[in-house]
């Protein structure tokens, strides 16, 4: 719902964020049913990242409190509706 309304720069914006690296050499990103994946090759490495719209899939390294950092990144864009969603949900 909330994912799916990031634009580009917003996602770039989560990622740099979220990952350990602030200047990636390349970010690939593709919108899925499933949720933003995110590829990132930083330092020759290759990090993946799925957005949903309250957590964020690693597959490799993130940074420490990833998760907190990410909803407080979408409350930033989203406002009062997300953080109702998400005390409606737990």
């Amino acid at each position: 719902m909330f994912v799916e309304k990031l634009k580009e720069d917003q996602i770039r914006q989560i990622i740099s964020l979220i990952s350990d690296d602030d200047a990636p050499e390349s970010v690939e990103i593709h919108k899925r049913d499933t949720g933003v994946e995110v590829t990132i090759i930083s330092m020759g490495m290759e990090e993946n990242y799925v957005l949903h719209d309250y957590f964020v899939e690693t597959f490799d390294y993130a940074a420490n409190g990833c998760e907190y950092i990410y909803r407080k990144q979408m409350l930033e864009f989203f406002g009062p509706p997300y953080a109702e969603r998400f005390l409606l949900m737990t």
